[in-house]
């Protein structure tokens, strides 16, 4: 509230104390603050009021005022923080051109500063760093009025101990007045403040006029007559409260007191009604005001409504917003919105803006004494109960959801452009969605779960909210940037419902919000991107058991349609966030369970949106090395974190300003850090084999080191309690330490055989659980030390992170082999599903359980985040039959009806070539990788080669070995094919050798073929069978005798790398090459010379090639993740780049009649794509990126093709970049693009695109009822 929105003291008033204040403004030898204390209506506001506006006039000294406005429930700490700071460099910079000048060089010196919250931050480079530079003699005034209603908080400490400690920092001609009630803990700060001195409003020779101050202010309000007659009356009444004084003046002068004279209107207040049981004379007041305005049981209710629902709102509520939320509140006067207005017209000497002709602005208490005396029971039949204003409120805020929210509430235009790219969405907001819509979307579960009973129609109103309005409400949530918020008020929702769960019809509600929670969740990112692609994207992929999708699906008939793919249950797997730059090494949730936290080897930490995995904070950097640990306080404000530069820091967790730190003391790099359940200590753990316990704020050791480990220390943790530390070991052991005095209360825990990476407190203090990298977890009693579960075995992998679900009855647990189970932690019995939890393609370093136990995120080596549903899980599709590792090579049979694939899985499988089904396998036996896969001529056998030295040859049908294994290589075969005539088998190996074997006895019937100088990579029969091409890392190519082992062409050069792949051309004149140069060659095989090449356009290794049955082709797969097809005489490309694979493409093999090409890749999958695709990319799909506009192309045939990109983020973007679909995780590896015939995988998924409206034309998918 600005000052000059209010009145400051009345003429010749308050001499004495705003003399005191000009001159310790003006003398430049005041300390830097004053602070003006005293009890609620003494005038503090309105002298602040008088200085600033006394100063402002003069257009001297005064250069901001903010004023402080008790809320029932504050903002954002850290949003409040940045207002407060900002608002005071604002007043500086409009004050002084100078400042103004100052305050952009201290911000363009960081260039960080710009998205910062960090209060540390914002005080010094917005106030201190400018003010120091600024050569200004006159004093500088800031006035903050109301401090004790400040709920900002910086650093866990409340905002007057910052001031108290920083104003010391300011410049000396800086004066800052402050007013406060008279508050222990303010006046306990500023007691011990430097350069501050309190003034009171008691004060013997300040408040020596106050009788005649307050006489005056009367004076100069009432008709002399009224004055006259009762004015010392008044005078005396007051008790030397202006307030009392202004409220008594508003009721006596005001309009709304019908037919009652002023003289009568004093009368009352002098001579109140007996039973008034205030417990002072402004609450006495008060009551007596209030009952002559409201004198009947029906005024009185509808006062009390009124009153709660604005004292109870989140955010400060208007006019036009109460009467509307009042129009859907449990019962509603016909005539509701006249009486809400006549008793808030009654109100102007007790609340803001409820006489103003602008009904849109805030009502807010002109005194907190107003609020706190309606809040207290001694208001008797005005005392307002805030639990029956949130049970209103939240019928309200669900009674306008229902009547207000629709499809397409902001009316977009096109479902290509993301919400921040909306030009004009801002005045969409404010013009289709009111702003009682607004507030009733983000908090109607804030008043729901505010209230203790049940109650039905409430239960019904969410019922049809979730039956009818949900995604309408989710648009909402997008576009106003709170998509975090749904899954907030879902997890409130059914804490709610829990209360009443043993009924049959909140059972069912609990489901449907746990269904809709898990959509909120699993397509939150594309929510939090694009409003329209609620409906465009996340509706299409949602899974077939989902209560969303049968209420919702039917109404929007054309959204695009999976032909095959759609998932039968929700995902374990919600979200992948493709977090830091390199390898990720912890993570921890916030209290809230509303964000996530991790820590890099790139030296940083993130913050992250837990529901939209949108990055809300950092990089935060100052460390200097990798970062180890991270844990957030318990009030979810500041991060600690640890690092091998031997430090710690605390962070505030908004802002990544170091508030703490850094701490040093350890002798070696800190592994683990955690924060005590208050807040005020941080324990460590180090590999100099210690802990330390810190002061969280000044960064002091207060307890440690403890000694007694003989190897580092890998994990600490406090107990719930905070009494104790316990502590796991690379010396196999736990201890139990008292946290205060470091003596060990228990242990050293003895059991495991190997390290113990991470341990974890169960929720009451009583057990403690450790995994181990001997590949157990083991629970002990903390008091004991005795085995209570476990050792808890099943797996053969080392443990290497735990974390226990809140309430104690689950344990996760990170395996060395990437994958994560959760266990029972009793039992010791899997709890999550039939399997683990699959995805991550490198070690997990961290665990950790949400608040709410619904969810698990995991941090790894392989750089991401992933975030799983914690809770029971369906097996959501299968059996799933495919590889589980990399697919290196893939062979057509003979009459094309099947293809064989080798994979790093160590098996074979057999493929229907046309339908993707699985039809034998997998083959086992061989004991390593397999590395090449071929059919023999007439279809019946299947040779193999592998990394375990090997060659096997099994039946293709039956899957039994019928010969082998054939041995005589020294190391991995490589490549293996049969000749022609199907008696002979050929092999290559890194020996850099050639043998070949009869294919029925295994015997060297010829070589070995020495010759290639390096690892020999593939090989090819001619159709004669008579010679045999070789590729080798020595690039170059050469042809032998089949039978003799002679060189008869050879060495091919011109490569100048490793040769990857040959093929021999059908007729066997021509021999292509692919090398990790990234080209193709063609090749005479008799002389060669080269005759055709090298084709470039792949932008990485190329690692196979194979010719067409007619010769006239080549395809080509590459580690760019393409295959491309070649003209095998010009090298022009007539088809390609085919593009799905999201790995290298290891291998790919025409069918027998040239119309499929079969691709294998690392990325465990097999595609088969029509090889008579003719699309080429143009020049234009490289083209920089235009413009976003209204003639964007609206055939999906043009947007989504062969080499159309998806995003690492899930987008399908179009030629211009405009957003056309966002596919989910799960479904992108294995999509079909146009011209994949299937994809061997687990959850193959093929798009029916037929009457998918997207684009402009996105509205258009919902039937008319909607619109």
């Amino acid at each position: 509230m600005a000052f000059k929105d209010r009145q400051g003291c009345y003429r010749d008033t308050r001499k004495h104390f705003l003399d005191h204040i000009v001159e310790w403004v003006k003398n430049p030898e005041s300390d830097r603050g004053l602070l003006l204390l005293g009890q609620a209506g003494t005038g503090k506001s309105s002298i602040a009021h008088e200085i600033a506006l006394q100063f402002d006039e003069t257009s001297r000294y005064l250069s901001s005022y903010v004023a402080f406005v008790r809320k029932e429930k504050a903002k954002e700490s850290s949003d409040e923080a940045y207002h407060f700071f900002t608002t005071l460099a604002r007043g500086l910079s409009d004050r002084y051109p100078q400042f103004k000048l100052a305050l952009k060089r201290a911000i363009a010196s960081d260039p960080s500063f710009g998205t910062t919250r960090d209060p540390r931050r914002l005080f010094t480079r917005l106030l201190v760093i400018p003010l120091k530079s600024v050569p200004l003699v006159d004093p500088i005034l800031i006035i903050i009025d109301g401090l004790d209603e400040s709920g900002i908080t910086i650093g866990g400490d409340a905002l007057h101990t910052f001031l108290a400690e920083r104003l010391i920092d300011l410049p000396s001609n800086v004066r800052i007045l402050i007013t406060s009630r008279s508050e222990d803990d303010i006046e306990q700060a500023f007691a011990k403040a430097e350069s501050v001195h309190t003034l009171y409003m008691d004060d013997d020779h300040m408040a020596a006029n106050t009788t005649q101050d307050i006489s005056l202010y009367i004076q100069s309000k009432l008709r002399k007559d009224v004055f006259d007659d009762h004015g010392s009356k008044l005078v005396q009444a007051s008790q030397g409260l202006f307030q009392w004084a202004a409220v008594a003046c508003g009721f006596i002068t005001s309009p709304a007191n019908l037919g009652l004279s002023y003289h009568e209107c004093v009368q009352r207040l002098l001579a109140p009604s007996r039973g008034l049981s205030g417990e002072g004379p402004l609450d006495n007041l008060y009551e007596e005001v209030l009952q002559w305005y409201f004198n009947s049981d029906q005024t009185q209710v509808l006062f009390r409504s009124i009153m709660g629902q604005l004292f109870a709102a989140v955010e400060p509520l208007s006019i036009n917003s109460l009467i509307a939320l009042r129009q859907h509140a449990p019962v509603v006067h016909p005539q509701d919105s006249n009486l809400v207005l006549r008793i808030l017209r009654c109100l102007g000497s007790l609340l803001s803006n409820v006489t103003s002709h602008d009904q849109t602005r805030p009502i807010l208490p002109l005194h907190t004494s107003f609020r706190d005396f309606l809040t207290s029971k001694t208001s008797k039949v005005f005392y307002v109960d805030l639990t029956d204003a949130h049970h209103d409120l939240s019928h309200s805020c669900l009674g306008l959801m229902l009547d207000g929210l629709k499809f397409n509430m902001c009316r977009l235009e096109s479902s290509y452009l993301a919400n921040s790219d909306v030009p004009d969405l801002e005045s969409r907001i404010t013009k289709y969605i009111p702003s009682a819509l607004q507030y009733g979307c983000i908090y109607w579960s804030d008043h729901l779960c505010r209230r203790l009973a049940f109650d039905h129609e409430v239960l019904n109103k969410v019922r049809s909210l979730f039956e009818t309005k949900f995604l309408f409400w989710l648009e909402v949530l997008s576009v106003k940037k709170s998509v975090g918020v749904g899954s907030r008020a879902l997890s409130s929702l059914s804490v709610w419902l829990l209360r009443e769960r043993s009924q049959t019809e909140v059972k069912n509600l609990l489901g449907l919000a746990k269904d809709a929670s898990s959509f909120v969740r699993y397509f939150g990112k594309a929510v939090a991107r694009s409003a329209p692609h609620i409906y465009v994207s996340a509706l299409p992929f949602t899974p077939t058991s989902s209560q969303i999708l049968h209420q919702y699906l039917p109404q929007f008939p054309r959204t695009l349609r999976l032909e095959r793919g759609r998932l039968s249950h929700w995902p374990e797997l919600e979200m992948t966030i493709e977090a830091h730059d390199e390898s990720i090494d912890c993570l921890a949730f916030s209290s809230d369970g509303e964000r996530i936290a991790s820590t890099s080897y790139d030296g940083t930490i993130r913050v992250w949106d837990a529901t939209t995995g949108q990055i809300i904070a950092g990089p935060f950097t100052g460390h200097t090395e990798w970062v180890t640990s991270v844990a957030f306080s318990p009030d979810g404000e500041r991060i600690a974190s640890g690092s091998s530069d031997d430090t710690i820091r605390v962070w505030d967790a908004t802002t990544g300003q170091i508030i703490a730190g850094p701490f040093t003391g350890h002798t070696d790099y800190p592994i683990s850090v955690a924060f005590s359940p208050d807040g005020e200590r941080i324990a460590s753990a180090s590999n100099d084999h210690t802990i330390l316990v810190w002061d969280a704020t000044t960064g002091q050791i207060i307890a440690g080191p403890f000694t007694g480990h003989t190897e580092g220390v890998r994990s600490v943790v406090f107990s719930p309690d905070g009494e104790r530390i316990a502590s796991a070991s690379g010396d196999c052991t736990i201890r139990v330490w008292d946290a205060t005095t470091g003596q060990i209360v228990a242990g050293p825990f003895t059991g495991h055989t190997n390290w113990v990476e991470s341990i974890a407190f169960s929720p009451d203090g009583e057990r403690i659980a450790s995994p181990s990298y001997d590949g157990t977890i083991r629970v002990w009693d903390a008091t004991t030390g005795q085995i209570v579960a476990g050792p808890f075995t099943g797996h053969t992998y080392p443990v290497i992170s735990v974390a226990s679900s809140p309430d104690g009855e689950r344990i996760a647990l990170a395996l060395e082999d990437h994958t994560i189970w959760v266990w029972d932690a009793t039992t010791g019995q899997i709890v999550a599903g039939p399997s683990p939890f699959t995805g991550h393609t490198d070690y997990i370093r961290s665990v950790a359980f949400s608040r709410d136990g619904e969810r698990i995120a995991s941090a790894s080596y392989d750089r991401t985040i992933r975030v799983w549903d914690a809770t029971t899980r369906q097996i959501i599709a299968g059996p799933f039959t495919g590889h589980t590792n990399w697919v290196t090579s893939v062979a057509f049979s003979p009459d094309g009806e099947w293809i064989a694939s080798a994979s790093n899985d160590c098996t074979i499988r057999v493929w229907d070539a046309t339908t993707g089904q699985i039809i034998a396998g997998p083959f086992t036996g061989h004991t390593n990788y397999v590395t090449s896969v071929t059919f023999s001529p007439d279809g019946e056998r299947i040779a193999s080669a592998s990394s375990d030295h090997t060659i096997r040859v099994w039946d293709a049908t039956t899957g039994q070995i019928i010969a082998g294994p054939f041995t005589g290589h020294t190391e991995e075969v490589r490549s293996v094919v049969f000749s022609p005539d199907g008696e002979r088998i050929a092999s290559a190996s890194y020996d850099r050798t050639i043998r070949v074997w009869d294919a029925t006895t295994g015997r060297i019937i010829a070589g070995p073929f020495i010759g290639h100088t390096d690892y020999i990579r593939s090989l090819a029969f001619s159709r004669n069978g008579e010679r045999i091409a070789l590729a080798s890392d020595d690039h170059t190519i050469r042809v032998w005798d089949a039978t003799t082992g002679h060189i008869t062409a050879g060495p091919f050069t011109g490569h100048t790398d490793y040769v990857t792949s040959v093929a021999f051309s059908p007729d066997g004149e021509r021999i292509a090459s692919a090398s990790n140069d990234g080209t193709i060659r063609v090749w005479d095989a008799t002389t060669g010379q080269i005759i055709a090449g090298p084709f470039t356009g792949h932008t990485d290794y190329v690692g196979s090639v194979a010719f067409s049955p007619d010769g006239e082709r080549i395809a080509s797969g590459s580690d760019d993740h393409t295959i491309r097809v070649w003209d095998a005489t010009t090298g022009q490309i007539i088809a390609g780049p085919f593009t799905g694979h999201t790995d290298p493409v290891g291998f790919v093999a025409f069918s027998p009649d040239g119309e499929r090409i079969a691709s294998a890749s690392w990325d465990h999958t097999i595609r088969v794509w029509d090889a008579t695709t003719r699309h080429i990319a143009s020049a234009s799909d490289n083209d920089t990126i235009h413009a976003k506009t209204a003639t964007m192309a609206e055939s999906i045939k043009n947007q989504f093709t062969d080499q159309s990109l998806i995003d690492s983020d899930g987008w399908l973007h179009g030629e211009e970049d405009e957003l056309v679909l966002w596919i989910p995780e799960l479904h992108r590896l294995y999509l079909h693009r146009p011209s994949t015939i299937w994809i061997a995988g687990k959850h193959g998924t093929r798009l029916d695109l037929s009457d998918f409206a997207y684009g402009s034309n996105w509205a258009t998918s919902t039937s008319s009822q909607f619109i």
